[in-house]
């Protein structure tokens, strides 16, 4: 992305993107905007505690289910059910740079829209997101 889209890293204004939910603490997450493309890079803090140490309370009691102690924190298993809050200007469609995965935004009932946490860390512990007229490589 950054031989492909300088203007991202040099010009693009940085928005802040806030995660919500039960391991909204345990997640960075931010975006660069020139123009109409868009750049997200989404990242565990810190990744230990996704990973599953300490261990998180039962589900059953309105929280997520423990991660595997030692893993890469990926997918629902790390991530559980948080998402990751979207400016309204957004796109709805977005690709992973890293993986090639294409991950949709999800619209809530307010209109905002989300990335859900366990789509964009599904494969690796961090994503690289492109969106808008970015190409999708790094």
């Amino acid at each position: 992305m950054r031989g492909e889209r300088p203007d991202l890293f040099r010009d693009g204004a940085g928005v802040p993107l806030r995660p919500s939910g039960p391991r909204s603490r345990n997640v960075a997450a931010g975006a660069r905007r020139p123009g109409d493309g868009w750049g997200v890079a989404v990242v565990p803090r810190p990744a230990a505690r996704l990973a599953g140490r300490p261990a998180v309370r039962d589900a059953r009691r309105g929280r997520e289910p423990p991660a595997r102690s030692g893993a890469f924190p990926t997918g629902r298993e790390a991530c559980g059910t948080t998402p990751v809050l979207l400016p309204a200007a957004a796109p709805a469609t977005w690709r992973n740079a890293l993986t090639g995965e294409e991950i949709a935004a999800v619209r809530g009932r307010s209109g905002g829209a989300t990335i859900p946490l366990a789509a964009a860390l599904r494969t690796l512990p961090a994503a690289v997101l492109a969106g808008g007229s970015l190409p999708f490589r790094i």
